[in-house]
């Protein structure tokens, strides 16, 4: 057990491949947020992602507490303030760690990169759910 930096990924790899070790779990790596490509081709390790989509989980959640901080104490935001949070909290992005994360060693180091980039197709997926699910909370509400 230990930090990513402590370990030699490399070696825990050749010992891996021999039998020296006979599998590990590891949540942490040693240069994160990256992975070591030799790792995702072996059968005796499971790894799940430690700081990389699993922050972007509280991201999400920290901008579903300020929307609902906001309508608790009556704060109209700026309209980029609105977006900046509205765009975290929509299902779209969460949706995409919660399919990284279950996919495990199939998930490459690059699909994980590229969510974390925030690419225009994804950001333009949470303007889109985020407007869209504002239209939808509207139309519901002056129904009542």
């Amino acid at each position: 057990m230990g930090r990513g930096g402590l370990i030699d990924e490399m070696e825990m790899v050749k010992c891996l491949v021999h039998g020296v070790i006979g599998g590990a779990g590891l949540d942490v790596f040693e240069k994160e947020p990256g992975v070591s490509e030799e790792l995702f081709g072996l059968d005796n390790d499971v790894m799940s992602p430690h700081a990389a989509m699993v922050a972007r989980f509280k991201i999400g959640a920290k901008a579903n507490f300020d929307l609902a901080k906001w309508g608790l104490v009556a704060h109209v935001p700026s309209f980029r303030e609105y977006m900046e949070v509205g765009e975290e909290e929509i299902v779209a992005c969460l949706t995409l760690e919660g399919i990284f994360m279950s996919m495990g060693k199939t998930a490459t180091k690059e699909a994980y990169e590229w969510r974390k980039s925030r690419p225009k197709l994804v950001k333009a997926l949470c303007i889109k759910g985020r407007v869209r699910n504002d239209i939808t909370g509207y139309e519901v509400q002056m129904r009542k």
